[in-house]
């Protein structure tokens, strides 16, 4: 409808502002139903017809279209919506010439009390504030109403929100004095990696996956914000050494049984972002003595790195391909692990069918078909769309014969060129709430964790 509407307006830039705002109200199923940008830029087309005159007409429609026991300021949110624009210099002129002009009575004062709301916003009001208070002083009755114009309505929330700031900088600064306090004494045991400061490490890494996720901030801004520098430098070292050396106490198959109910151990955050370090860094020799199953952690976090480079991911199918069999038998543990736990998709197989480790892929894809070939349907079409781009007609061959029991129209309908649906790439899995050094599985539902944002975790 809104598309129609806006090749009739186009059509008809002539038609004056009343059969114009008639024209929109009957494509609305509710007053406040947003326009399309279509549309929106027809209105446009028609208002610059006659800029000045136009936006009076349209504005003057609307005002009396609407309700008179509605606030004069309604007019002009309504003109905002539907002109997308705020009401400019020109058109208040407009209306306070129009006002004046009008015979004494309720439409000339409603036009004066609609034409000072059309400024009274933070901007603009300290420009008209001493124009609209003489143009109303020279009217009737208009004492309490400029009163009203002059109380700031946001006062109240200005007070609160000032309180509210002096509040939560005090509980940082004192957040801030207590994690340097903690933390100093063991700057090199956190440098180290080591296990027994896998409390603050926990800590740090979720503000630095926040970070990741809303890409407001360098991800260790928040860190140093809450303690130093100096314990910030540490913390990113700490990262590094912990999934280079240390144990996670979690294998492949425990990481694809969080996959299927699309939860995430806190230890893999704390990986995540030591591997996230060291890519940036150019340590990629270093990371490279990881265990396999780090590489699989890369895979399952690569939104730590996102769609940029250096990427997680493709760190993580160069780590696996360094040692075919064993990255083999990490990736099928850890698929066969969540298909067992109910899981419909092979994760992180785009990470795979794009990489340039084909030789390993092939391989890999080659015998996950023959030892499985009774894949859920969206994990075998994932599968055999992956192996056409790879494996070579012989090879496909071999693969029918292996997975075409009773599903040859779905083998052929994938392998004809169905582009692989995305396996959620950028899927960020839960964040959990344990405090201390416990290790432990976070929930299935993201959400930012705001118990680490200030103070350190109770050892």
């Amino acid at each position: 409808m809104q598309a129609a509407l806006a090749c009739a307006i186009n059509e008809n830039l002539e038609i004056d502002a009343k059969r114009l705002w008639s024209w929109i109200r009957n494509t609305r199923d509710y007053e406040w139903d947003r326009l399309e940008e279509e549309l929106s830029k027809a209105i446009d087309a028609w208002i610059d017809v006659d800029k000045g005159k136009r936006e009076l007409e349209l504005f003057t429609v609307l005002l009396e279209s609407s309700p008179a026991e509605e606030g004069p300021w309604m007019a002009t949110n309504h003109y905002i919506t539907i002109a997308r624009r705020v009401p400019d210099d020109k058109l208040i002129e407009n209306l306070l010439d129009l006002a004046s002009d009008t015979p004494v009575g309720p439409r000339r004062r409603r036009l004066f009390e609609v034409a000072a709301y059309a400024v009274r916003s933070e901007s603009q009001w300290p420009i008209w504030e001493g124009r609209i208070v003489s143009a109303l002083e020279k009217e009737e009755n208009f004492s309490d109403f400029i009163t009203g114009l002059r109380t700031d309505p946001n006062k109240s929330w200005k007070e609160e929100e000032k309180k509210r700031k002096a509040k939560e900088l005090a509980e940082t600064d004192a957040a801030r004095a207590h994690n340097i306090a903690s933390l100093e004494p063991k700057l090199n045991a956190i440098a180290a990696g080591r296990e027994s400061e896998f409390g603050a490490l926990k800590w740090a890494s979720q503000l630095y996956r926040n970070a990741m996720i809303s890409k407001k901030e360098p991800p260790l801004a928040k860190i140093e914000h809450f303690t130093n520098a100096q314990i910030t430098s540490a913390i990113a070292e700490g990262f590094v050494q912990f999934a280079i050396h240390t144990d996670i106490k979690v294998d492949a198959g425990d990481l694809g049984k969080a996959e299927a109910t699309n939860g995430a151990y806190v230890q893999e955050y704390v990986v995540a972002a030591g591997l996230h370090q060291a890519l940036l860094s150019g340590r990629d020799e270093e990371i490279g003595n990881c265990p396999p199953v780090i590489a699989i952690v890369a895979l399952r976090q690569n939104y730590f790195s996102g769609e940029e480079r250096p990427s997680l991911a493709n760190w993580g199918v160069q780590r696996l391909a360094r040692d075919p069999d064993i990255g083999t038998e990490q990736i099928l543990r850890y698929w066969n692990s969540a298909l067992g736990a109910g899981d419909k998709e092979l994760d992180a197989i785009h990470h795979l069918a794009s990489s340039n480790e084909r030789e390993f892929v092939s391989g890999l894809l080659k015998r996950l078909l023959q030892e499985r070939p009774n894949l859920p349907h969206m994990a075998l079409r994932q599968a055999l769309t992956a192996s056409a781009k790879i494996l070579t007609k012989v090879e496909m061959g071999d693969r029918y014969r292996t997975c075409s029991c009773g599903r040859v129209g779905y083998f052929r309908q994938t392998i004809v060129g169905i582009r692989c649906p995305d396996t959620r790439p950028g899927k960020v899995r839960g964040i959990p709430y344990a405090r201390g050094n416990s290790y432990g599985v976070a929930g299935s539902k993201w959400r930012p964790c705001k118990s680490a944002a200030r103070n350190l975790p109770a050892a």
